[in-house]
């Protein structure tokens, strides 16, 4: 079961005003949410029920009794009190640094693992694995992230594409066909480029998957699948740090068990890249 509060803790910042006043005074007092009925929790935080029914489709609960539900199973297992991200503050020293930013990483990652959806994750690896083509989409820091994407499927001999160029991307797009599979990255899932290009591949009887943060966004209802990662970007992490990692990690994931359901059939693949990626290192270091 998907984490409550760190979902909450995660959109706090993107909700509407209401939305948000609900999401805030269940963050401040959890404990004292699991007791009140919705209309309580509407007067404590100033919103309405009509309000608190918004909250808890934006926070991927279908409504207020699973919210409490899932609210009172982070509560009961402590795992609300392990989402602390703690931002970097100009002039801290060297070993707070250092520690800061490795303990942000560590939460991505944990975070993001503790909430993916397992039964999405299959279908996804099942797309993946049965595409003739399957291409990765992201504008800024998240085009890294499906560049590095591309890179590891070319390995196993999969027809892969990405392009970082908006026109590019659209062109390869173009391209796709019922079968294939497009996976577009997102950490808002609000990235017009990506959004834009979405609409297009849909025309396309690809099958699409998006990667983004949780909750609502428009990028994932414009998808197929959808996979979730978790982070907090704080003021001087706003250089998608923490939500690099949870891209990465997901990546990593789908990749490994793409690899491990078909191993005998990639393994030819792999084995000439690596021997071909080997022989150009030693000529390299021959020719220097």
């Amino acid at each position: 079961m998907k984490q409550c509060y760190l979902i909450i803790k995660d959109s706090i910042n993107r909700l509407p005003r209401g939305e948000r006043a609900v999401g805030e005074f269940i963050l401040a007092s959890p404990e004292k949410t699991l007791s009140m009925s919705i209309g309580e929790l509407a007067k404590a935080s100033g919103t309405s029920t009509a309000t608190v029914v918004r909250f808890c489709k934006a926070v991927d609960c279908r409504g207020f009794k699973e919210l409490r539900t899932r609210l009172h199973t982070d509560i009961m297992t402590g795992r609300h009190r392990d989402l602390a991200c703690s931002d970097i503050r100009p002039g801290d020293p060297t070993e707070t640094i250092i520690r800061s930013v490795g303990d942000n990483a560590i939460s991505s990652i944990r975070n993001t693992i503790s909430n993916i959806d397992p039964e999405t994750l299959e279908k996804v690896v099942d797309a993946i694995a049965k595409s003739r083509r399957v291409d990765f989409y992201g504008a800024g820091f998240s085009g890294f992230i499906a560049l590095d994407a591309q890179n590891k499927f070319l390995r196993l001999g999969k027809d892969s594409h990405c392009q970082l160029d908006t026109q590019l991307a659209i062109i390869t797009s173009m391209s796709l066909r019922r079968g294939d599979t497009a996976v577009l990255i997102s950490y808002t899932g609000e990235t017009i480029d990506t959004i834009e290009l979405a609409k297009k591949i849909r025309t396309t009887g690809a099958t699409t998957v998006s990667i983004t943060k949780s909750g609502e966004n428009t990028l994932s209802k414009l998808t197929d699948l959808n996979l979730h990662t978790i982070s907090d970007e704080g003021f001087i992490r706003s250089g998608a740090m923490s939500s690099r990692i949870g891209q990465i990690i997901m990546i990593d994931i789908i990749y490994s068990l793409v690899v491990s359901r078909n191993f005998e059939k990639y393994k030819p693949s792999l084995d000439r890249t690596a021997e071909a990626l080997l022989d150009n290192n030693a000529r390299c270091q021959n020719t220097t």
